[in-house]
């Protein structure tokens, strides 16, 4: 299924966008971030990737061109 998550800020709440990754009973197997500024996108992207490796307990990880 595709979420979107209203009202978060890929820089100002990373922290809340971890914690939510992580508190989901089954984790994602793909996040893709589509929205937000791309300095912001590539900084949570980096944050999800360190804490959820792809093929372990998170999802793989991607920013479309």
């Amino acid at each position: 299924k595709v979420r979107t998550l209203p009202g978060y800020s890929g820089h100002k709440d990373q922290a809340g966008l971890l914690g939510f990754v992580d508190g989901m009973q089954r984790a994602p197997e793909k996040i893709v971030l589509v929205h937000g500024e791309r300095r912001s996108k590539i900084l949570l992207a980096s944050a999800l990737k360190q804490a959820f490796a792809c093929g372990t307990r998170g999802a793989c990880v991607s920013i479309p061109d």
